[in-house]
């Protein structure tokens, strides 16, 4: 189930926008005529260009890490308790003041949330002492609610810094005390919660947009019981209007119950903050401590199924993504989180099947191909790094439909547990995947079954696509007598195998068809165009609509458009064309050369 590494393809190039290799922000999308038959193109599908972010931000046991060795640069020994772990996440102890020993939501017993809210509040007194200090007087620290754990990780997070933003310990003590929280005696535990999804906006740089949540946010708020008995508050902050029961929350709910049904356990979570806030660079985010979503999903923009699978793929990434200690592989997270979202939508709209929305990737023939190169998401994002989705998704689906559903569930289940639980062949996640799915393969390869066909399929397998013969007639025009790739409409340079250099900035190419003793050619015809990459299925599949051209020798011919500027992966690609009865009239190859 393996490919050599000489096979591994040229890194893509960053993207700028969906359908072009190029620096250009979102607003810039091309208006060329020939490219707006491009189903990648954004206009052409208002979900295509549904991305989706996952940051991890820094969790305790990273915070204990900087604070050891701040520390030792100090000069100062570690406390005897910094350096052993305790329950129940295996932090390092920090010093716990008689101020939060003091509150009395820890005077009664310690619940495991009240114990990680605790580890939280000494990180805080570490990094914002001040801060800390004042927060134990306030309203909302003087009982234990959900929201509090995550608005003292977001005052944390900011006070500290992490990986992506510099410490800013005057920020968190200015939001706190912003005048829209003052009253009252200070933060309350509604106001705890609009405190509770600022992360991910601040991570952005957006810090007007915070303030105007400290004056003007409003939250509606949800506690529902969970498939086991667990106690889960869904939170909705928006600013100035207030939709209570909103489609937004119902279908937070619903997903949550989706997934832990699949998942057959609780959400590891007891409170679900969702922040409606628009965002360029995704439709919906999930760091950890909470959720954001464009206000399409809250305005009625976008439709019902979309805002249930982008919900539910977020509410998948608190299983998949936030693994204790080491995280997902991308394609691993982003696969079974998209999962979720399919088996969610299918779900609340009574679907007899999963349906794949991402457009399939053209840059690499396989995930070992996409894990080999692994293009970062989230610090550089490149048209390979959408392939995290597209590749996920497809893998995951086909398994489903490769299977019974018990069979799936169970090796679903078994995955996340061996890369939660650090099992031995955890170190590689491909393996994982091969032994929760399909442990008999690993001794047996030449007899996979379906499971095992679907998995070596995605892992470097060449599959055969569509080897029937060009016997395919159009109206008016008959056979095709001649084709063969041109790289520029008109172009009278022929190839017999195109080589496009990977480099190259554009890698459009069009089919000149030829037909031979045609007497009254029509004016235009319908063809299918399907695009193949490495023998497997098709990245590109769409209906044109193209001119007749002829002269009088009774010849005729039409250009087929092979896509927009886009780099493909390096390797074959395979064009099929057929007419409007789906029977192939033709078929071209061409390289794309590193």
């Amino acid at each position: 189930l393996r490919i050599s590494q000489t096979n591994v393809p040229e890194p893509p190039c960053p993207y700028g926008h969906d359908n072009a290799c190029e620096t250009a922000p979102l607003s810039q999308v091309s208006l060329n005529p020939y490219q707006s038959e491009n189903p990648h193109d954004p206009a052409f599908n208002t979900d295509s260009g549904r991305h989706y972010r996952h940051e991890g931000l820094e969790g305790i046991a990273t915070l204990n890490r900087q604070v050891l060795a701040r520390r030792a640069d100090s000069g100062a020994a570690p406390k005897a308790a910094d350096l052993e772990p305790k329950e129940p996440d295996g932090d390092v102890s920090y010093a716990i003041t008689s101020d939060i020993t003091g509150l009395r939501w820890l005077r009664d017993g310690v619940t495991p949330a009240e114990a990680v809210t605790r580890s939280w509040l000494s990180a805080l007194q570490e990094y914002n002492p001040s801060l800390a200090s004042s927060l134990m007087r306030m309203p909302f620290l003087q009982d234990h609610t959900p929201g509090d754990l995550q608005a003292i990780q977001t005052l944390t997070v900011i006070s500290a810094g992490n990986r992506y933003i510099d410490p800013n310990p005057q920020y968190a003590t200015a939001l706190v005390n912003h005048a829209g929280f003052t009253d009252g005696g200070g933060v309350d535990n509604t106001e705890a919660k609009i405190i509770a999804v600022t992360s991910i906006p601040y991570l952005d740089g957006n810090d007007t947009l915070i303030d105007l949540l400290a004056g003007y946010g409003v939250v509606e708020e949800q506690t529902r019981v969970g498939r086991y008995g667990n106690r889960v508050t869904f939170a909705v902050v928006r600013l100035l209007t207030n939709k209570q029961n909103s489609k937004l929350m119902h279908s937070a709910i619903t997903a949550t119950k989706d997934a832990e049904t699949l998942m057959g356990q609780a959400l590891p979570v007891d409170f679900v903050g969702m922040l409606v806030a628009d965002s360029p660079d995704f439709a919906g985010a999930n760091n950890g401590y909470h959720l954001q979503f464009t206000g399409g999903f809250d305005d009625g923009t976008y439709s019902d199924r979309y805002r249930q699978r982008v919900v539910a793929h977020e509410i998948g990434h608190y299983w998949w993504g936030q693994g204790k200690g080491a995280s997902q592989e991308a394609w691993i997270a982003e696969g079974a989180a998209d999962y979720i979202g399919a088996y969610s939508e299918k779900t609340q709209f009574g679907d007899s099947s999963l349906d794949i929305t991402n457009w399939p990737c053209p840059y690499y023939p396989t995930i070992e191909h996409l894990r080999a190169d692994r293009p970062q998401y989230g610090v550089e994002i490149s048209y390979g790094s959408l392939c995290n989705y597209s590749l996920g998704e497809r893998l995951f689906i086909n398994l489903d439909r490769s299977t019974t559903a018990q069979h799936f569930t169970t090796a679903f289940r078994n995955l996340h547990h061996r890369l939660s639980t650090f099992e031995d062949d955890e170190i590689d996640q491909g393996l994982s995947l091969l032994r929760a799915f399909c442990p008999q393969c690993e001794n047996n390869p030449r007899n996979l079954g379906s499971v095992g066909y679907t998995l070596s399929r995605y892992y470097g397998e060449k599959i055969l696509t569509d080897t029937s013969p060009a016997v395919g007639v159009l109206p008016g025009l008959g056979q095709v007598q001649d084709s063969h790739i041109r790289s520029q409409y008109g172009q009278n340079i022929q190839y017999s195998i195109a080589q496009v250099p990977a480099s190259s900035p554009d890698q459009r190419r069009w089919v000149r068809l030829q037909f031979n003793n045609v007497v009254i050619p029509p004016k235009t015809v319908n063809v299918y165009v399907a695009m193949y990459h490495e023998e497997r299925e098709p990245y590109a599949v769409w209906p044109q609509k193209r001119t007749v051209y002829h002269n009088d020798n009774q010849q005729a011919w039409l250009y087929a458009y092979l896509g927009a500027t886009y780099r493909r992966a390096p390797g074959h690609h395979w064009v099929y064309i057929y007419n409007e009865n789906w029977q192939k009239i033709a078929e071209v190859e061409y390289q794309v050369i590193p």
